[in-house]
C-alpha cells in the first residue's frame, strides 16, 4: 500500500462538488417547481370533477322529473280514453230512441261521461207532455235521479213552449 504524504490531505479538494451540488439544488427545484403545478392541476381537476357531477346531478333529478311528468301525462291521456270508451253510449242512444215523444223536441244533450250523468235540453209543446218525458225516462231507461233542473215558458211568434233541462244519472 502506497502512503500518501500529509501535505495531500492538506490541499484543498477540487470545485467538482461546488458543480455537482448546484445541479443537485437545480433538480430539486425543477422537482418542487413541477410538484407544485402538478398540486395545482390536480385542485383544478376536482373542482372540474365536483361541478361535472353536481351538474350530472342536477340533469338526472331533471330528467327524472320530466318522466315523472310525461309519464302523469300519458297516464291522465290514457284514463280519458278508458272513460270515453266504457262510456255507454249504445245505452244513451237507446233510451232516448224509447223515450221519443211527439210533445217533445230534444235540442241537445251533455253527457258527463267521469261522473257517469246526462243533461238534456230541449222544448216541450206543453207541461203534461214534460211530465210524461220524465215519467218515460225514469220507466223506460236504466237511469236514476231524473229530474227537471230548469223549465222557462218560451215565446216563438204565436207558438208558446217550455224550454227544459233534465239532468239523470246513468
Amino acid at each position: 500500500m502506497v502512503r500518501k504524504p500529509l501535505e495531500f490531505y492538506l490541499v484543498p479538494k477540487p470545485r467538482r462538488t461546488f458543480g455537482i451540488g448546484l445541479i443537485v439544488v437545480a433538480i430539486a427545484a425543477i422537482v418542487l417547481w413541477l410538484v407544485l403545478i402538478d398540486w395545482r392541476q390536480y385542485g383544478r381537476s376536482k373542482l372540474v370533477d365536483d361541478q361535472l357531477h353536481k351538474l350530472q346531478s342536477e340533469r338526472a333529478a331533471h330528467m327524472m322529473s320530466t318522466q315523472s311528468h310525461q309519464q302523469t301525462d300519458e297516464a291522465k291521456q290514457w284514463a280519458l280514453v278508458r272513460v270515453e270508451k266504457d262510456f255507454p253510449w249504445e245505452r244513451v242512444f237507446r233510451a232516448i230512441e224509447r223515450t221519443a215523444s211527439q210533445d217533445i223536441e230534444l235540442l241537445e244533450f251533455h253527457p258527463d261521461k267521469i261522473n257517469r250523468t246526462i243533461v238534456l235540453r230541449g222544448e216541450a209543446k206543453h207541461v203534461d207532455g214534460l211530465l210524461a218525458y220524465i215519467q218515460d225516462l225514469t220507466v223506460k231507461t236504466s237511469w236514476t235521479n231524473v229530474h227537471l233542473t230548469h223549465q222557462e215558458k218560451v215565446r216563438h211568434g204565436a207558438l208558446e213552449t217550455i224550454s227544459f233541462e233534465i239532468k239523470a244519472t246513468l
